[in-house]
Protein backbone atom coordinates (compact mmCIF):
# COMPACT_ATOMS: atom_id res chain seq x y z
CA UNK A 1 0.00 0.00 0.00
CA UNK A 2 1.49 3.20 -0.88
CA UNK A 3 1.65 6.32 1.33
CA UNK A 4 -0.97 8.76 0.26
CA UNK A 5 0.99 11.95 -1.09
CA UNK A 6 2.62 14.65 1.31
CA UNK A 7 1.25 18.07 1.82
CA UNK A 8 3.19 20.81 0.46
CA UNK A 9 3.71 24.03 2.80
CA UNK A 10 1.86 26.96 1.63
CA UNK A 11 1.30 30.77 3.26
CA UNK A 12 -0.41 33.57 1.77
CA UNK A 13 -0.12 37.65 1.75
CA UNK A 14 -2.20 40.30 0.50
CA UNK A 15 -0.16 42.98 -1.70
CA UNK A 16 -0.05 46.08 -0.22
CA UNK A 17 1.87 48.53 -2.19
CA UNK A 18 3.21 50.46 0.93
CA UNK A 19 4.57 47.00 2.55
CA UNK A 20 5.65 45.64 -0.96
CA UNK A 21 6.02 47.20 -3.67
CA UNK A 22 10.00 46.40 -3.56
CA UNK A 23 9.96 42.87 -1.78
CA UNK A 24 7.69 40.53 -0.25
CA UNK A 25 7.91 39.58 3.21
CA UNK A 26 8.34 35.36 4.25
CA UNK A 27 5.97 34.84 7.60
CA UNK A 28 7.99 34.42 10.34
CA UNK A 29 5.89 31.00 10.90
CA UNK A 30 6.82 29.49 7.40
CA UNK A 31 10.95 29.69 7.99
CA UNK A 32 10.58 26.41 9.62
CA UNK A 33 9.95 24.58 6.29
CA UNK A 34 13.45 25.76 5.22
CA UNK A 35 14.85 23.30 7.43
CA UNK A 36 17.01 25.60 8.89
CA UNK A 37 18.73 26.88 5.94
CA UNK A 38 17.03 30.06 3.88
CA UNK A 39 17.63 29.40 -0.02
CA UNK A 40 19.63 32.35 -1.47
CA UNK A 41 17.71 32.23 -4.95
CA UNK A 42 14.28 31.09 -5.60
CA UNK A 43 11.66 30.30 -8.67
CA UNK A 44 8.06 31.46 -8.50
CA UNK A 45 6.18 29.80 -10.87
CA UNK A 46 2.89 30.25 -12.41
CA UNK A 47 0.16 27.59 -13.42
CA UNK A 48 1.29 27.96 -16.90
CA UNK A 49 5.21 27.02 -16.22
CA UNK A 50 6.20 31.08 -16.77
CA UNK A 51 8.77 31.55 -13.79
CA UNK A 52 10.34 34.63 -12.23
CA UNK A 53 13.70 34.03 -10.51
CA UNK A 54 14.16 35.54 -7.01
CA UNK A 55 16.84 36.46 -4.46
CA UNK A 56 15.75 35.56 -0.90
CA UNK A 57 17.54 37.70 1.95
CA UNK A 58 17.19 38.73 5.13
CA UNK A 59 16.44 42.51 6.55
CA UNK A 60 17.08 42.60 9.87
CA UNK A 61 15.30 39.54 11.36
CA UNK A 62 12.81 39.06 8.29
CA UNK A 63 12.81 37.19 5.27
CA UNK A 64 12.02 38.06 1.99
CA UNK A 65 11.44 37.89 -1.65
CA UNK A 66 14.11 40.52 -3.47
CA UNK A 67 15.51 40.89 -6.72
CA UNK A 68 13.40 39.50 -9.02
CA UNK A 69 9.96 40.87 -7.45
CA UNK A 70 9.37 44.00 -8.76
CA UNK A 71 9.66 42.08 -12.24
CA UNK A 72 7.04 39.55 -11.09
CA UNK A 73 4.88 42.80 -9.42
CA UNK A 74 4.88 44.30 -12.74
CA UNK A 75 4.77 41.13 -14.80
CA UNK A 76 1.47 40.39 -12.89
CA UNK A 77 0.03 43.77 -12.86
CA UNK A 78 -0.37 43.41 -8.98
CA UNK A 79 -3.04 45.78 -7.58
CA UNK A 80 -3.94 46.74 -3.99
CA UNK A 81 -5.81 43.95 -2.66
CA UNK A 82 -4.39 41.23 -4.71
CA UNK A 83 -4.24 37.64 -2.72
CA UNK A 84 -1.24 36.10 -3.33
CA UNK A 85 -0.84 31.86 -2.22
CA UNK A 86 2.77 30.34 -2.47
CA UNK A 87 3.33 26.97 -2.40
CA UNK A 88 6.66 25.54 -1.63
CA UNK A 89 7.95 22.57 -2.90
CA UNK A 90 10.86 21.84 -0.07
CA UNK A 91 13.79 22.69 -2.80
CA UNK A 92 13.25 26.16 -4.24
CA UNK A 93 10.14 26.50 -6.23
CA UNK A 94 6.91 28.41 -4.64
CA UNK A 95 4.21 27.57 -6.97
CA UNK A 96 1.71 30.74 -6.91
CA UNK A 97 -2.12 31.99 -7.13
CA UNK A 98 -3.30 35.03 -7.31
CA UNK A 99 -6.34 36.20 -6.50
CA UNK A 100 -8.28 39.76 -7.37
CA UNK A 101 -9.91 42.24 -5.09
CA UNK A 102 -13.07 40.11 -6.55
CA UNK A 103 -12.07 37.10 -4.68
CA UNK A 104 -11.60 35.01 -8.11
CA UNK A 105 -8.42 33.43 -9.29
CA UNK A 106 -6.58 35.95 -11.45
CA UNK A 107 -5.19 34.45 -14.61
CA UNK A 108 -1.55 35.11 -15.56
CA UNK A 109 -0.40 37.88 -18.04
CA UNK A 110 1.87 40.57 -18.39
CA UNK A 111 1.38 44.10 -18.24
CA UNK A 112 -1.25 45.80 -20.21
CA UNK A 113 0.83 47.41 -23.00
CA UNK A 114 2.45 44.00 -24.05
CA UNK A 115 -1.05 42.87 -23.96
CA UNK A 116 -2.53 45.99 -26.27
CA UNK A 117 0.59 45.24 -28.40
CA UNK A 118 -0.14 41.38 -29.10
CA UNK A 119 -3.85 42.29 -30.08
CA UNK A 120 -2.20 44.28 -33.08
CA UNK A 121 0.00 42.07 -35.09
CA UNK A 122 -1.19 39.06 -36.95
CA UNK A 123 -1.08 35.61 -35.21
CA UNK A 124 2.79 34.78 -36.81
CA UNK A 125 3.79 38.07 -35.43
CA UNK A 126 2.40 36.85 -31.86
CA UNK A 127 4.46 34.00 -32.00
CA UNK A 128 7.74 35.09 -33.41
CA UNK A 129 7.60 38.05 -30.54
CA UNK A 130 6.35 35.44 -27.77
CA UNK A 131 9.37 33.29 -28.98
CA UNK A 132 12.23 36.44 -28.24
CA UNK A 133 10.45 37.72 -25.33
CA UNK A 134 10.77 34.29 -23.64
CA UNK A 135 14.45 33.80 -24.56
CA UNK A 136 15.86 36.48 -22.05
CA UNK A 137 13.98 34.37 -19.35
CA UNK A 138 15.29 31.03 -20.07
CA UNK A 139 18.65 32.74 -20.70
CA UNK A 140 18.35 33.86 -17.02
CA UNK A 141 16.88 30.40 -16.05
CA UNK A 142 19.94 28.50 -17.38
CA UNK A 143 22.35 30.70 -15.80
CA UNK A 144 21.00 30.46 -12.17
CA UNK A 145 21.01 26.52 -12.90
CA UNK A 146 24.53 26.34 -13.74
CA UNK A 147 25.18 28.75 -10.82
CA UNK A 148 23.05 26.36 -8.38
CA UNK A 149 24.46 22.97 -9.72
CA UNK A 150 27.71 24.04 -9.30
CA UNK A 151 27.51 25.17 -5.81
CA UNK A 152 25.79 22.06 -5.09
CA UNK A 153 28.12 20.08 -6.67
CA UNK A 154 30.84 21.94 -4.46
CA UNK A 155 28.85 21.18 -1.78
CA UNK A 156 28.43 17.55 -2.42
CA UNK A 157 32.22 16.63 -3.05
CA UNK A 158 32.88 18.72 0.34
CA UNK A 159 31.30 16.55 2.78
CA UNK A 160 28.26 18.85 3.30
Amino acid sequence: MSSPPRELPEFCNVYLPEYSSDRLLIPTAFLGHFNGVVPEKAILRGFSGRVWLMEVGLIGKDVYFLNGWQRFRTDNSLEEGVFLVFRYDGSHIFDFKLFGRNQCEKIETDNDQLQAQMQETEPFQQLVRLHFLSLPRIKESLEWLVGTTHIMLKSFTMGY
